[in-house]
């Protein structure tokens, strides 16, 4: 269930103020022109408390309410047409049976402001399909290894270009990855504990604040593209 609320609406019934003389019309806000508060805010009811908010973690009770708001993958899959479209990454190829290239976006950043690589996407696809290199905190494996598991699946061929690299073929590789998330490799590196309390995804919205077993506020990305 979500609710949400629209920005200084005029009340219902009420004639709109009009604006006030002036000889020419006022100029449009530029690009850089900032709202001077919270503009809308939006509640969501999931259905438990989750025991991991980490990205690289499974959590049911976050699965479908939390991770496409907070961490974007490599593709996601379009419902409506039964296609797999770019998310992080633009394109995509099959170079072998066994071997996939995904080509990212170059405008993307973290929720600290760092550009996203493909270094950086590497390490968090290793993390979460090499069984040995998984933090059992996060309570259950994460997805993917049901799909794709092993050791340095995945390379950067530069800063923009992931190889992934599979034990067998995998004509449908890019339909399994949309439940891949991503964290941001140095911080978690430095504390891992960070993924779970104050997780750097790249979605649209950062947490500011977890309350267990009442609530999460998060509030809108800055670097988001």
């Amino acid at each position: 269930v979500a609710t949400s609320c629209a920005p200084a609406a005029t009340p219902s019934g009420a004639a709109p103020t009009p604006p006030p003389a002036a000889p020419t019309a006022p100029s449009p806000p530029t690009a850089t022109s900032a709202p001077t508060g919270p503009q809308c805010e939006i509640v969501v009811v999931v259905p438990a408390e989750p025991k991991v908010i980490c990205p690289l973690g499974y959590d049911t009770a976050k699965l479908n309410y939390l991770d496409p708001n907070f961490s974007w993958g490599l593709v996601e899959m379009d419902w409506n047409t039964g296609k797999v479209v770019p998310k992080l990454a633009e394109r995509w190829e099959m170079v072998t049976p066994t071997q996939w290239r995904f080509y990212l976006r170059k405008d993307f950043k973290w929720q600290n402001g760092k550009p996203i690589t493909a270094q950086d996407i590497a390490w968090n696809i290793n993390n979460q399909t090499d069984p040995d290199a998984y933090d059992p905190s996060l309570t259950q494996p994460p997805r993917i290894q049901r799909y794709l598991k092993g050791k340095n699946l995945a390379k950067a061929l530069d800063d923009y270009t992931v190889e992934i690299n599979t034990l067998e073929p995998h004509l449908v590789l890019p339909n399994e990855l949309p439940i891949l998330n991503f964290h941001e490799p140095s911080s978690y590196l430095e504390n891992p504990k960070i993924c779970n309390e104050k997780p750097i995804g790249n979605g649209p919205y950062m947490l500011v604040k977890r309350v267990i077993g009442d609530y999460i506020l998060w509030e809108a990305n800055p670097y988001f593209a």
